[in-house]
Parts: C-alpha cells; sequence; structure tokens
C-alpha cells in the first residue's frame, strides 16, 4: 500500500494533536516535579535521552507542532485576523493566570509583610502579562522553596509570541509565497549548525540557547507544513529514523539525530495511529499555565515531600483549573475569532462608542442591520428550496461544525485550516 503524505492526512478530518499536546503539557509537570520537591534524581526521559529531559522534550513538541499549524493559519488567514486569533488564544488565559498568582496566591503565602505596597508585585504582574520580562519572583513567595519561581514556565511564552510575529514578518514579505520559505529555513538550520556551534546541539544551559531551540523546532514545523505532500507517513521510514537515533545515542551527532526523529515521529504519532479523540475541550494550555505555581504550592504546604506525591496531585489540580479555563474563559475568548471584519469597522465601532460618529455611520464593508436580516432571511430561503440532497449535504456540514467548532485548541485556527475536525501558546 502506497504511503500517504504528511499533506494528505491533513486535508482529512483527524488529527492527535489535542491529546499530544495535552500529555505534554502533563509531562513539563512530571519533568518538574524533581526540582520542584528539591529530589535531584533524573526523570525516565533523561535516563533514556540523556540530553533532554522530560520538560524540554515536551516543549521541543509544542514548538514543532506550533510551526506546522501556525504557518497553515498564516496562509489561510488575512493579517489582521492572524494577529486577533493569536491574541485571544495566548493572552486572555495568560492574564486571568498572572492575576491569580498575583491577588490570591501571593497574598496567601508571602513572607513579606508589605506585599501590596514592594514595587516587585507590579512589576511581576506587568512583565508576566505581557510577556516582557521583569522579575521572575513575587515577593516573598516561595522564598525557601528549591526553586523560586512563581511561574517557571511563562518564558516559552515570550518566546512564542515572538515566533507568531516573526511568521507574521515573513507573511508582510510574501516569503509564503513559491519555495522562498523553504530555502530561508533551510539555510538558518545550517548556519545555526555550522556557525553557532557552542549553541548547537540546543543545549538548554543558557538563556541564549533557550532561544535557538524553540526558533529551530518552530522553523521545521514550519517547513513541515510547506513541505507536508512531499513527507511520507509510513512505519519503515519511522523505524529508520528511530534506528539511526539510537545508533548516534551517546555521541556528539545523537542531538542533529533526535532533531530528526522527533520531527518525523510527531507528525507520524499526529496522523496515523487511531487514539481517543479530544473533541470538546483542549486543556493543554491551561495545564502548561498553571502546572508550576500549583506544583510550588503542593511542595508550600506539603514540604519534603516525593517528587511522584508532589506530580499526582499537581496534574490533577492541574486538570481542574485547567477545565475551569477552557468553560470559563477560553473558549468564549476564541469564539470572537470569527466575530472580527476588518480594524476599519473595528474603528468605526469605537467611534460609535465614543459618540464622534453617528449610530448610523459605517463603511461600504459594514453591513447595515436590515441588510443583515435581508442575507439571513434570503439564505434561510435558499435552503428551504434547495434539492434535498444539498440540504442533506447543508445539514451535514453544519452539524460537523456545530460538534467541532468547541474543540479549538491552542493553535485553533490553525487546526480548523489543516483538519475539518477542530488554534495558544
Amino acid at each position: 500500500m502506497t504511503a500517504i503524505s504528511i499533506g494528505q492526512a491533513a486535508d482529512g478530518k483527524r488529527n492527535n494533536f489535542h491529546l499530544i499536546r495535552l500529555i505534554a503539557a502533563l509531562l513539563v509537570i512530571y519533568g518538574h516535579c524533581y526540582p520542584i520537591s528539591g529530589n535531584q534524581g533524573p526523570d525516565f526521559i533523561q535516563q533514556a535521552l540523556h540530553i533532554r529531559f522530560a520538560g524540554s522534550l515536551a516543549t521541543d513538541t509544542f514548538f514543532l507542532i506550533s510551526g506546522f499549524l501556525i504557518t497553515s493559519s498564516m496562509e489561510k488567514s488575512t493579517l489582521y485576523h492572524y494577529l486577533w486569533a493569536r491574541f485571544l488564544r495566548i493572552f486572555p488565559a495568560l492574564l486571568v493566570c498572572v492575576a491569580l498568582m498575583v491577588l490570591v496566591m501571593g497574598p496567601l503565602v508571602t513572607s513579606d509583610t508589605g506585599y501590596w505596597h514592594n514595587p516587585q508585585v507590579w512589576s511581576f504582574w506587568r512583565g508576566a502579562s505581557t510577556l516582557t520580562g521583569g522579575p521572575g519572583t513575587l515577593p516573598g513567595v516561595f522564598d525557601n522553596a528549591p526553586r523560586p519561581a512563581t511561574n517557571g514556565s511563562l518564558w516559552t511564552l515570550n518566546i512564542e509570541v515572538r515566533l507568531y510575529l516573526m511568521v507574521f514578518a515573513f507573511a508582510c514579505l510574501r516569503m509564503l509565497k513559491g519555495k522562498r520559505l523553504e530555502w530561508l529555513i533551510l539555510a538558518a538550520l545550517v548556519v545555526g549548525y555550522f556557525y553557532i556551534p557552542r549553541f548547537w546541539p540546543f543545549s538548554f544551559l543558557t538563556v541564549t540557547d533557550r532561544w535557538i531551540t524553540p526558533i529551530a523546532l518552530f522553523l521545521m514545523g514550519s517547513f513541515i507544513w510547506r513541505c507536508r505532500y512531499s513527507i511520507p507517513l509510513s512505519f519503515p521510514l519511522l523505524a529508520l529514523f528511530l534506528f539511526v537515533a539510537a545508533m548516534f545515542i551517546d555521541t556528539p551527532k545523537f542531538e542533529v539525530a533526535y532533531f530528526a526523529c522527533l520531527s518525523y515521529m510527531v507528525f507520524f504519532i499526529g496522523y496515523v495511529p487511531v487514539l481517543p479523540a479530544i473533541r470538546y475541550r483542549d486543556l493543554s494550555y491551561g495545564v502548561y499555565l498553571y502546572g508550576w505555581p500549583i506544583q510550588q504550592l503542593v511542595e508550600y504546604f506539603r514540604p519534603g515531600s516525593t517528587a511522584m506525591f508532589n506530580m499526582v496531585w499537581s496534574m490533577a489540580l492541574a486538570l481542574v483549573m485547567a477545565f475551569l479555563s477552557w468553560e470559563l474563559l477560553e473558549k468564549h475568548a476564541l469564539r470572537f475569532k470569527t466575530r472580527v471584519t476588518t480594524p476599519g469597522n473595528d474603528l468605526v465601532r469605537v467611534g460609535q462608542w465614543l459618540r464622534i460618529l453617528p449610530a448610523n455611520f459605517r463603511t461600504s464593508a459594514t453591513p447595515s442591520t436590515a441588510e443583515v436580516a435581508a442575507a439571513d432571511v434570503a439564505a434561510k430561503d435558499t435552503m428551504v428550496n434547495a434539492a434535498p440532497a444539498e440540504d442533506t449535504a447543508v445539514k451535514d456540514v453544519m452539524a460537523e461544525a456545530t460538534v467541532f467548532t468547541p474543540s479549538i485548541s491552542s493553535e485553533a485556527a490553525e487546526e480548523i485550516q489543516v483538519t475539518p475536525v477542530s488554534p495558544i501558546a
């Protein structure tokens, strides 16, 4: 049987990216349970790979999938809609998480009696909410913990947002036309390997290295999207990647083999096996946001507990918080993606709200209420008068949209474009 390509699989109705991202988010908690609880034993990922611990493998997976789906979204969206969709996926949940850390968790556990008057509180709030940096800790919060950071996972969001803007810049420069982006990505990866050897291969030992790895993996995801119809999904090819990676383990070349093997394996697992489908809720972003502070709280209230105790309780509580975040905030915020028209029309609405413009003022692209009502009536008449087969097809499409739209994930727009089944970060 001829193997299908990644592009053909992406054109279908099913993928496992929701499940992969959720497992990766839980893997981050597992990877962090050792340092946060003060237990320095290596996790099983680090024991197997030697160059990666569980948390870094998870973030590698996040950035790889993100590059694939974000590039897809940019190709199929207007510039304005792309930026609006990215904002809605990242910032509403982030702002609430940061507010809870500052206003609830901080006062609950701080040892600083002047907490509310300490300027570090507001510096942390501003830096974490805007992903512009600032202090990594709240005053008096987790001072005696093995790892005092208030939320040590937010650094990846800083990079993620800048990579979104990088794809936006590619679109503005018309790099998404033809094969220019593919050649640019290959050139960037080659230059990174041969001319930045002290940063390669993707070590997390310095602050600079933490940027090199996500950028490389994100670019690889973009490259795979652009070449998706030329990359087959086959068990023999997967076995070859795994064999080569195993052959080079514990050698200087293993990092490159790991990079290639992970890049292929993630998309193979994403499309080939039939795994439990997650259609209605994407909890991965919430688990990632709340995982670290919950782990710190577990260590605070049960100091000296084992790494496994910290992991089990933290995973359970993070899933609860992620569920509440999705149900009460994220899924409602994502619905605003389809309510965006153009910047000009939004400015008109602001002007009307400020009473600068009259209520009946509209641009040529903004339909009036009467026009919208007339269009709705015409659409209903068309559906009623359609042939039975056409009517059935329309209902099937509407049913699919109703069922799958709530499953929007950290790259919701991307997955809707990549697969009809289902769009962070």
